[in-house]
């Protein structure tokens, strides 16, 4: 007769859980459909092809993925990057995006990366024009830049990493 007040009170609880359930709609996910990096199977001279051919003409502003020709201190990437609207996420070697803020007033974005991380920088994504991303890549540590079309949505793409070697050493 003990386990009737136990049985009772967890079945009110899973009836609990149910209705809580019920009325709180999952959250759909966020559909990931650009992606920016080397997608598997695909060689550094087929990126680097497909990333320069996916700078638009345009003037709208969007994101892009800056490689640099090897992992780059954080001073060196800022440096790299320094003459763009927006750095958002600092790719490294076999780790995942980390995102990165904009520098506070009194700060540079040297700063700020050597802040989120004490390891060399194999990419960053950025948001500029086609312009100003066609004038980084230029830059004698630029492998590649990829951009994405301009309705791109922060958080609403996937960057690839890499994993091993940084995929423009060697070329």
């Amino acid at each position: 007769m003990r386990w009737i007040p136990f049985a009772l009170c967890s079945a009110l609880l899973a009836a609990g859980i149910y209705v809580v359930g019920l009325a709180t709609p999952a959250t759909p996910p966020t559909i990931q459909g650009d992606t920016l990096g080397i997608e598997p199977g695909e060689g550094w001279s087929e990126y680097e092809g497909r990333a320069g051919a996916s700078i638009s003409e345009g003037s709208e502003p969007s994101f892009g993925l800056v490689t640099f020709v090897r992992p780059l201190s954080p001073s060196e990437a800022a440096a790299a990057v320094a003459s763009l609207q927006r750095v958002n996420g600092l790719l490294l070697v076999d780790a995942p995006l980390t995102p990165t803020p904009e520098p506070p007033p009194g700060e540079t974005r040297a700063d700020v990366f050597a802040r989120v991380t004490d390891q060399r920088i194999g990419a960053v994504v950025a948001y500029d024009t086609a312009d100003a991303l066609k004038d980084v890549a230029r830059g004698a540590d630029v492998a590649a830049v990829e951009m994405l079309p301009p309705d791109a949505v922060w958080g609403a793409f996937t960057v690839l990493p890499w994993h091993g070697d940084h995929p423009a050493q060697g070329v």
